[in-house]
């Protein structure tokens, strides 16, 4: 800790890059790693890079567990996994799924008994609708 600035760093806090640990007591603010975890004093949390919580696995797109997912990339992808461009654009496919749950044995959302693309056409195996005002 530093005398009289309130901040506590790790020994390899990089004040420039920003990367490291620190601990601002003043602003209140928390920093970990390269940017990849921070906490404002507004309480806005940042968390980067995957990881998981209570066993959903979280990516920069992707909230998943088991046979249930959303996910926010609708991005036209090569083999790699990189966007594909044209003419410097980012291209988007909104046929692929936003929302699934039961995935089958493929374990590709597009295969899943429930789901929604971001057209928002909904495939579900079977539904009921409606409700009755019986207790």
């Amino acid at each position: 800790m530093k005398p009289d600035s309130g901040t506590i760093t790790g020994g390899d806090y990089d004040t420039d890059n920003k990367t490291g640990m620190q601990i601002d007591l003043k602003t209140p603010s928390i920093n970990f790693g390269s940017g990849n975890f921070s906490v404002t004093k507004e309480g806005k949390m940042t968390a980067k890079g995957g990881g998981s919580i209570a066993g959903w696995a979280i990516s920069d797109t992707d909230l998943t567990k088991g046979k249930v997912g959303l996910s926010s990339d609708y991005y036209k992808r090569n083999a790699n996994g990189k966007i594909i461009k044209e003419n410097g654009k980012n291209q988007v496919d909104y046929t692929k799924k936003a929302i699934w749950a039961g995935k089958t044995s493929t374990a590709e959302p597009e295969d899943a008994p429930f789901n929604v693309d971001f057209n928002g056409n909904v495939k579900m195996i079977s539904a009921s609708i409606g409700g009755s005002n019986e207790n």
